[in-house]
């Protein structure tokens, strides 16, 4: 959020830096070289921003990897029915069922697919060696 801030600040600032325009060849020259900078700090901002974003989603999906798991044990224990809701964290637990309910059904569908794709592969008795292709 904070580089977010940082860009819109770095832009407002580039836009602001140059309010008439330049008359000799060397105030262009300058004005270029203060452009060049200023962008290469937007470019640096940014490239902070979608290192932050990447290691976001890495600890998201490690989170999901670790989560899983556990909520496939806890279905197969207690079913993934809805509850009656009584109270607000009923809610909560009803919502966490069906988003895992829903991700459930995706996974088995890709597990599904792949046992296919590997029975097509038996059918046309590829060799061997083709097979880590």
């Amino acid at each position: 959020l904070q580089a977010k801030g940082n860009l819109d600040i770095a832009k407002a600032r580039r836009a602001e830096a140059f309010p008439t325009r330049a008359n000799s060849l060397k105030e262009r020259a300058q004005n270029a070289a203060t452009a060049t900078g200023m962008l290469s700090n937007e470019t640096k901002i940014k490239t902070e921003m979608a290192v932050v974003n990447s290691k976001m989603n890495h600890i998201k999906e490690k989170f999901g990897m670790d989560l899983y798991p556990v909520l496939d044990e806890i279905s197969l224990q207690i079913g993934m029915g809805q509850v009656p809701v009584h109270c607000s964290t009923d809610k909560d637990i009803n919502a966490i069922r069906a988003i895992f309910q829903k991700c459930n059904t995706d996974v088995r569908d890709i597990q599904r697919s792949k046992a296919n794709k590997k029975q097509q592969i038996d059918a046309l008795d590829v060799d061997v060696s083709l097979r880590r292709l």
